[in-house]
């Protein structure tokens, strides 16, 4: 049988295995799964994350317009 100890989230991150995979990449101090599934050694960039409230207007222009979404 294969079997392996359940690790937490933060000791995951740090095994040897899952750091030479790229499992998990930080950004901005954020810690997010890296794009899967990886067939090759390209690694396509990573959207970076939107700043807090950045589409508010746009969001509450939508809402708030009585002809609702545009088809």
């Amino acid at each position: 049988a294969c079997v392996a100890p359940v690790l937490s989230p933060q000791d995951a991150k740090s095994a040897d295995h899952i750091r030479y995979r790229k499992i998990w990449q930080d950004e901005n101090g954020v810690t997010l799964a890296a794009p899967a599934p990886r067939f090759s050694t390209y690694s396509p960039p990573r959207a970076s994350i939107p700043e807090r409230d950045a589409d508010r207007a746009a969001i509450l222009a939508w809402a708030n317009n009585d002809q609702g979404p545009k088809k």
